[in-house]
């Protein structure tokens, strides 16, 4: 027994020995994992501590090109805290000074020394509806009377930007020219003293004198005393873009006033429409004479009143013509006039026209034997003919006799298309009128300017403005005025042809009239 005890003592001294060697063991290899631990520690922090220095290695070096020096500065775009940018949109470019005056009565342009940015196709100072004459003769040439008009204006500086396709009336990108306005100094002849007004090219300090008269007189420039100039520039409009973006076309603390002719974006004449179908000038003047036997409208606010009526009596002559021609042989369709489906037109609207209202009657009762004649020639005519007609519809053209506008309420043709003064055309497909409206928004984009006042010339009633993208032009002119301002305060004149809508497809919401009509 006392062996036994012996042996269970060894065993459990052994087995407290192998315990502590362990229970060792693992206290040696906790010590060594924190110091290990800790080390670590110590060295990122140092890590972190140190600053190295990296060699700097230089930029490639790129060549800079060479940009000319501007003429002029480029202004500085401030926020405009105007609350509104306000656009006038008027029929024809005469309108514009009373609007420019108004613009100055209210604080927005100054008395003088604005610049005047205008975007037009017109020719060179040949036609007389940039500026309004405020005298005009018979023998005076329309140049000297345009420059002399300008004296009555705000503008120190006009700068004219045309069409790349104009260059029928444009042989040079850049031209540039000064006038001098003012008094004569002594008599002219046995004349009293007068006002005068000099001209002066770019290239030339030479300059050529004007005397107000009833004929172009030039005199001696010592005779012109001078009290004032106006530089004027016309620019290629692929030059002008160019020029604006180097800040060279507009210097700096220019006031502008912005003035758009939408026939810059285009230019026709409805009268081709009419051709197209066949109708001849003596067709043309034909109607013009027998529509002002029947309908007078007395101004122009009635003048889409008596354009409805008229357009009425088109519309049920052409489709009963149709009826008429699809019921029988076409070869028959030119018996329609002797029908009993013409007489029934005549009869249809020959006491609504006896009953006009003062505004648009010429008689008191009109007379029969002229709305036969008027509705016997149309009826003469083709189902394309009458549509033509109908869409171009009637209208009052202002032509411009001594210092007063005379209206003739006739076929709404634009300006100039019966007599010689007929301009070059320039008709645009869909795609080149969509290019051209995108190149005068870029050109507003890049403008580094805030335009004071702007007029919008529409160009339809005495004009050759596109009429088949009349909507599509306006919209996007006005929407690129937005570069300017958030607010717009677009202001329509009262004699707008058509009104605020205007006159292309002006039948498109009712295209269809009816009228009742006896059996």
């Amino acid at each position: 027994m006392r062996g036994w005890s012996s042996k269970k003592s060894l065993l459990a001294c052994f087995l407290l020995l192998n315990i502590s060697l362990i229970l060792c063991s693992a206290y040696l290899k906790y010590i060594r994992f924190k110091h290990r631990r800790y080390l670590k520690q110590r060295i990122m922090k140092k890590v972190h501590n140190i600053h190295v220095r990296v060699p700097v290695v230089p930029a490639p070096v790129v060549p800079v090109p060479v940009v000319p020096t501007p003429l002029v500065h480029a202004p500085v775009i401030k926020k405009d805290t105007r609350p509104t940018l306000r656009v006038s949109i008027i029929e024809d470019q005469h309108q514009a000074l009373s609007y420019w005056a108004d613009a100055q009565n209210a604080g927005i342009i100054r008395n003088d020394g604005n610049t005047l940015v205008y975007f037009s196709n017109k020719g060179d100072f040949e036609t007389t509806s940039i500026f309004p004459n405020q005298w005009v003769t018979k023998n005076l040439n329309r140049k000297t009377s345009k420059l002399l008009s300008l004296d009555t204006t705000y503008f120190n500086r006009f700068v004219w930007v045309w069409p790349n396709w104009d260059v029928k009336n444009n042989n040079q990108k850049f031209k540039s020219a000064v006038a001098f306005f003012g008094v004569t100094n002594e008599k002219h002849g046995n004349k009293p003293a007068a006002n005068c007004f000099c001209l002066s090219h770019s290239k030339s300090k030479i300059k050529t004198c004007y005397l107000e008269s009833r004929e172009t007189v030039i005199i001696s420039d010592k005779m012109c005393n001078t009290k004032k100039q106006i530089y004027f520039e016309k620019i290629q409009e692929d030059l002008a873009l160019k020029l604006l973006k180097q800040g060279r076309l507009i210097r700096k603390q220019e006031n502008i006033v912005l003035d758009i002719d939408e026939e810059y974006i285009g230019y026709e004449t409805p009268f081709a429409s009419l051709r197209a179908t066949g109708l001849t000038i003596a067709d043309i003047m034909s109607i013009n004479r027998e529509i002002q036997q029947i309908i007078c409208p007395k101004v122009m606010r009635n003048e889409i009143e008596a354009d409805s009526v008229l357009s009425k009596i088109i519309f049920e002559i052409s489709k009963r013509r149709r009826h008429f021609c699809m019921k029988k042989k076409p070869e028959n369709c030119s018996k329609f006039p002797m029908s009993h489906n013409f007489s029934s037109v005549i009869h249809m609207f020959t006491r609504p026209l006896s009953s006009l209202s003062p505004a648009l009657s010429c008689k008191k009762k009109v007379a029969t034997k002229y709305l036969e004649k008027f509705a016997l020639k149309l009826a003469s005519l083709k189902e394309k003919q009458l549509i033509a007609i109908r869409e171009v519809g009637f209208c009052f053209i202002p032509f411009l006799k001594t210092l007063y506008w005379e209206n003739n309420f006739q076929l709404c043709l634009g300006g100039s298309v019966l007599n010689s003064s007929i301009h070059h055309l320039h008709s645009l497909p869909q795609q080149e009128v969509f290019s051209r409206i995108k190149f005068f928004q870029k050109f507003m984009s890049e403008a580094k300017f805030r335009p004071r006042f702007i007029t919008l010339v529409r160009s339809i009633r005495n004009g050759f403005a596109l009429r088949n993208y009349f909507h599509k032009i306006e919209q996007e002119i006005l929407s690129s005025f937005q570069v300017f301002h958030s607010k717009l305060d677009i202001q329509y004149n009262s004699n707008l042809l058509g009104g605020k809508i205007g006159w292309p497809k002006r039948h498109s919401q009712n295209a269809g009239p009816t009228l009742p009509h006896k059996s």
